[in-house]
């Protein structure tokens, strides 16, 4: 089987999900329910809390506000990150 090339640093025994990977699901949800960043953001408040696995089922909370958008991921019923990303 083919290994993700960032799991293979990110760790071949003990493969994780990568920050950037969880945080290019919350864009996709955002995509999905068309809301669209077209300016310039930043993120802020970012916490990496406990592991995401590979091929683990995972639950995205989004909450949006004017300016922000804050999210948080669970799987296994623990939450393992959370940020905010401000709309600039």
């Amino acid at each position: 089987m083919k290994i993700a090339f960032f799991f293979e640093g990110h760790f071949r025994e003990f493969p994780l999900t990568p920050g950037f990977i969880q945080l290019g699901f919350v864009f996709e949800c955002l995509d999905i329910y068309g809301i669209k960043i077209d300016g310039g953001y930043v993120l802020e408040n970012l916490k990496f809390m406990a592991f995401l696995r590979p091929f683990d089922r995972c639950i995205i909370e989004i909450c949006i506000t004017d300016k922000n958008i804050n999210f948080k991921i669970f799987a296994n019923e623990t939450q393992c990150s959370l940020g905010r990303i401000k709309v600039v």
